[in-house]
């Protein structure tokens, strides 16, 4: 009567994960997982066992590799607020304004440290192959977003410039060693900076040569000195010597 009992215990188990799984994937109890990878899915699938929802908040890595996917809400990865990995490689992204709010939930995700392997465009034709973090936030400014996005968009982009670069994983590279941040990349100097330092060095080459035409006539006006001062001395000093005794003789003759 107990193996009865658990046959039928068994059979109900099989018959809900059956009926709980999606069709595509692979569903395991035990572990409380599902296994829907190379599945050739073009959305998350909405259905999942009680058991694997329940999981959901606690989930840290997710792979999406491998699938059809073109775009996907940003409101299903908010709801993981555990996620460290997220693997988006060898999916017919579109980016378009369907997947602007993946940009903005990528680029803060990443800024708080999560590892990506990062969405690789394929459409529109000028962002082929694009890494959809580098296109512009000015060629999606057609498309209708809300004041919000509009503020975290603009909140996001000015923040950015004052990190490092985000990070980025490879799929091969994940784990404990997959979290070694990019090396920072120089940036150019600002104009107003490279204006200064010519500033700078104009005004010292100037200063250099004043002090050169200064210093030649100092020198000029000690030799001229020196020059002068010599033939005064040469020439005054025998006039004098020979100019006394013949102040002599008037004062000799009067007396005699």
């Amino acid at each position: 009567m107990k193996g009865n009992w658990l046959l039928v215990c068994s059979v109900i188990l099989l018959a809900h994960t059956a009926h709980g799984c999606p069709d595509k994937c692979l569903c395991y109890t035990a572990s409380k997982t599902a296994d829907c990878k190379n599945r050739g899915f073009t959305e998350i699938p909405a259905r999942l066992p009680p058991e694997i929802q329940i999981l959901t908040g606690n989930i840290t890595l997710l792979s999406l590799k491998h699938n059809k996917l073109q775009k996907m809400e940003r409101i299903l990865l908010e709801s993981l607020p555990n996620l460290k990995v997220v693997l988006f490689k060898d999916n017919p992204w579109q980016c378009n304004c369907n997947i602007f709010g993946m940009k903005l939930w990528l680029e803060s995700f990443l800024y708080r440290g999560g590892i990506s392997d990062g969405i690789i465009c394929s459409a529109p034709g000028i962002r082929k192959g694009k890494d959809l973090l580098k296109v512009p936030y000015e060629l999606f400014g057609a498309c209708p977003l809300r004041t919000a996005q509009v503020h975290l968009a603009s909140s996001h982009h000015h923040s950015l410039e004052h990190r490092s670069p985000l990070k980025h994983g490879h799929p091969g590279e994940l784990g404990d060693s997959g979290r070694a941040s990019c090396e920072p990349k120089a940036k150019a100097r600002p104009v107003s900076l490279r204006h200064a330092i010519a500033t700078v060095v104009i005004t010292g080459v100037v200063c250099g040569i004043v002090c050169l035409m200064m210093l030649a006539a100092a020198v000029y006006g000690c030799a001229y000195a020196a020059i002068t001062a010599k033939y005064h001395k040469e020439h005054l000093a025998p006039a004098k010597q020979h100019g006394t005794p013949k102040g002599k003789e008037p004062f000799e003759s009067s007396l005699a």
